[in-house]
């Protein structure tokens, strides 16, 4: 594999887990937490979580969150089946290209649930809570 390849994967599999550690905040929606209160790790994920809440059109973005980290995990998860694939031969190779095949669909799924989950707040198990009445409109 190239070093861009690799750069890429890693920036990928970064931005991946911190949306993973993001998550709870956008599901919860926007916290009166203080400053006061908490590492300035945890304010630092608090920011994040409100500038997602800003205006209508970030709050649609919000409802896709869900879906678009599954997105996310699946090309990260995916890569790694698609790299060793061509090293291998017989049955292993069959597996790999087997999950490969299960990423990309899992991938292609997921961004047909962020179309909707955008633009028609279904299905409402991916919005987060707050966001679930706004989706309704």
């Amino acid at each position: 594999m190239s070093a861009g390849i690799v750069v890429a994967w890693l920036s990928c599999a970064v931005v991946s887990a911190f949306s993973l550690w993001l998550l709870p905040e956008v599901w919860r929606g926007p916290s009166g937490r203080g400053q006061a209160r908490g590492s300035r790790l945890t304010q630092v994920r608090l920011d994040t979580a409100r500038w997602v809440y800003e205006n209508s059109f970030q709050g649609r973005r919000a409802r896709g969150f869900v879906p678009s980290l599954v997105f996310m995990w699946a090309l990260v998860i995916g890569a790694v089946p698609g790299a060793v694939r061509h090293h291998l031969h017989g049955d292993p190779a069959l597996a790999m290209t087997v999950a490969l095949d299960a990423m990309g669909a899992v991938a292609l799924l997921s961004i047909a649930l962020v179309v909707t989950t955008i633009t028609l707040g279904w299905p409402s198990f991916v919005v987060p809570p707050g966001l679930r009445r706004r989706a309704t409109r």
